[in-house]
């Protein structure tokens, strides 16, 4: 065929109809791809380890970036946070200099805004001065630093098992002299939680899916004059809350609380110290990571 004889690239069209089709058939592609990729074991670690966990660790980056950004950019909020001292909630006052927030956020820490779904319960434990308080996967020590700080008379035994956060635990105990009476172990297993004094205390439990392993029938019936906060993830387990639930309806009551979105968290909770940012700030600055995670939180009160 000759040169002249070949159809010229501008006279190439295609329709808008044709153009959806071939934009329809080509997510479908991707999408059998990665199924086809993601179904594959050793495929899926790799990427898990490499892609995911990556890709979670620069948007967490990310955010923090963007956070530090607004408060500095807002004097007086700027003045008020940059003493690193908690303004509101049920920790009002904890010292969380130095202290990196570990896997968590760390501005809703130091407003007092933290997991606002459960401050009720939170403050329900400190006025009722359990004489033992576990955290199981404490982190940085937010709650057991501060439920150590608000219970003077307890003994806080926190389980954490990345040695990461077990500074950040010792350097919160610390900086807020409660070091005496803060207990740092690694790991929990059902047989620590079996090793526990049969007599009344408050367990709080955050350890990513792990609670439905933890909290066989054995151990809540050892601690069946305990009372639970627990925060549960049927994102890993579908229906766990309702297994959970089952296995302490006979020895408590039991309440399952909804985690708010991060988007309707401006909505549901005053926080004078924000009233000059617009809303996309605040909505940036409350935020937990809750847009997509299936969490709920189960207050067990014991019935004896």
């Amino acid at each position: 065929m000759a040169a002249e004889d070949s159809p010229a690239i501008d006279q190439l069209q295609i329709t808008p109809s044709g153009y959806r089709t071939l934009v329809s058939h080509t997510k479908d592609l991707f999408h059998l791809a990665g199924r086809f990729l993601m179904s594959n074991d050793l495929v899926w670690k790799a990427c898990s380890n490499t892609l995911v966990r990556g890709g979670q660790f620069l948007c967490a980056m990310r955010a923090a970036v963007e956070n530090d950004r607004i408060v500095r950019s807002d004097p007086q909020l700027y003045r008020k946070l940059e003493p690193h001292i908690v303004l509101s909630g049920p920790f009002e006052g904890l010292n969380y200099v130095g202290t990196q927030a570990f896997c968590s956020s760390h501005y809703p820490k130091l407003l007092g805004t933290y997991e606002h779904e459960i401050e009720a319960r939170v403050r329900q434990a400190i006025e009722d001065s359990f004489p033992v308080i576990v955290d199981v996967g404490a982190a940085d020590g937010y709650y057991a630093v501060g439920l150590a700080l608000k219970c003077p008379a307890a003994h806080v035994i926190a389980f954490e098992q990345n040695p990461r956060a077990h500074r950040q635990l010792e350097n919160l105990a610390k900086v807020n002299g409660v070091s005496d009476r803060l207990e740092i172990r690694g790991r929990c297993d059902p047989h620590d939680l079996l090793s526990l004094p049969y007599a009344g205390g408050f367990m709080i439990m955050d350890c990513e899916g792990y609670e439905e392993i933890l909290l066989t029938e054995e151990v809540i019936s050892h601690l069946r004059h305990w009372d639970f906060l627990i925060e549960t993830h049927d994102g890993y387990s579908r229906e766990m809350t309702r297994r959970l639930s089952g296995r302490f309806a006979a020895t408590h009551h039991v309440e399952v609380i909804e985690a708010v979105h991060d988007l309707n968290r401006a909505d549901r909770i005053d926080v004078p110290a924000l009233q000059s940012l617009n809303r996309k700030q605040k909505d940036q600055i409350l935020s937990e990571g809750r847009q997509h995670a299936c969490l709920r939180w189960m207050a067990c009160s014991s019935k004896s």
